[in-house]
Protein backbone atom coordinates (compact mmCIF):
# COMPACT_ATOMS: atom_id res chain seq x y z
CA UNK A 1 0.00 0.00 0.00
CA UNK A 2 1.29 3.74 -1.29
CA UNK A 3 0.52 6.31 1.17
CA UNK A 4 0.87 9.97 0.32
CA UNK A 5 4.73 9.96 1.96
CA UNK A 6 7.70 12.75 1.76
CA UNK A 7 10.77 9.60 1.25
CA UNK A 8 13.35 10.80 -0.30
CA UNK A 9 16.32 8.20 -0.58
CA UNK A 10 20.02 9.18 -0.63
CA UNK A 11 23.06 7.14 -1.93
CA UNK A 12 26.80 7.75 -0.34
CA UNK A 13 28.70 6.97 -3.61
CA UNK A 14 31.72 6.97 -1.64
CA UNK A 15 30.59 4.03 0.59
CA UNK A 16 28.85 2.36 -2.47
CA UNK A 17 30.10 -1.12 -3.11
CA UNK A 18 28.50 -1.50 -6.66
CA UNK A 19 26.71 -4.59 -5.85
CA UNK A 20 23.22 -3.54 -7.45
CA UNK A 21 20.96 -5.38 -4.78
CA UNK A 22 19.03 -2.22 -5.21
CA UNK A 23 18.28 -1.14 -8.67
CA UNK A 24 17.46 -5.41 -8.43
CA UNK A 25 14.91 -5.10 -5.71
CA UNK A 26 13.96 -1.37 -6.58
CA UNK A 27 14.33 -0.81 -10.11
CA UNK A 28 11.88 2.38 -9.89
CA UNK A 29 13.65 3.42 -7.32
CA UNK A 30 17.71 2.97 -8.14
CA UNK A 31 20.31 2.16 -10.77
CA UNK A 32 23.62 1.58 -11.18
CA UNK A 33 25.36 4.21 -13.28
CA UNK A 34 28.07 3.96 -16.22
CA UNK A 35 30.80 3.87 -12.98
CA UNK A 36 28.92 0.54 -11.22
CA UNK A 37 27.81 3.11 -8.53
CA UNK A 38 24.25 3.21 -7.13
CA UNK A 39 22.11 6.43 -8.13
CA UNK A 40 18.36 7.39 -6.86
CA UNK A 41 15.95 8.12 -9.81
CA UNK A 42 13.55 10.83 -9.52
CA UNK A 43 10.76 8.58 -9.43
CA UNK A 44 12.54 6.64 -6.46
CA UNK A 45 9.55 9.40 -4.29
CA UNK A 46 6.80 7.32 -5.60
CA UNK A 47 8.07 3.99 -4.64
CA UNK A 48 6.30 1.56 -1.95
CA UNK A 49 7.91 2.87 1.25
CA UNK A 50 8.25 -1.19 2.24
CA UNK A 51 10.12 -1.57 -1.07
CA UNK A 52 12.76 1.15 -0.41
CA UNK A 53 13.13 0.05 3.21
CA UNK A 54 13.96 -3.49 1.42
CA UNK A 55 16.56 -2.35 -0.85
CA UNK A 56 18.29 -0.15 1.66
CA UNK A 57 18.23 -2.91 4.11
CA UNK A 58 19.83 -4.80 0.96
CA UNK A 59 22.95 -2.64 0.50
CA UNK A 60 25.82 -4.58 1.83
CA UNK A 61 27.68 -0.99 2.43
CA UNK A 62 24.34 0.79 4.12
CA UNK A 63 25.29 3.26 1.63
CA UNK A 64 21.21 4.01 1.39
CA UNK A 65 20.01 6.64 3.83
CA UNK A 66 16.03 6.99 3.94
CA UNK A 67 14.38 9.96 5.20
CA UNK A 68 10.35 10.49 5.67
CA UNK A 69 9.25 13.85 6.96
CA UNK A 70 12.96 15.20 7.42
CA UNK A 71 13.73 11.91 9.91
CA UNK A 72 15.69 9.22 8.71
CA UNK A 73 14.54 5.75 8.67
CA UNK A 74 15.76 3.04 10.73
CA UNK A 75 16.68 0.32 9.06
CA UNK A 76 17.86 -2.19 11.77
Amino acid sequence: MNHTQSIEAQVDQTECCASGMCAAIAPSAFRVDESGIAVVLQTAAATDRDLLVRAAKSCPTLAITLVEDGTEIELF
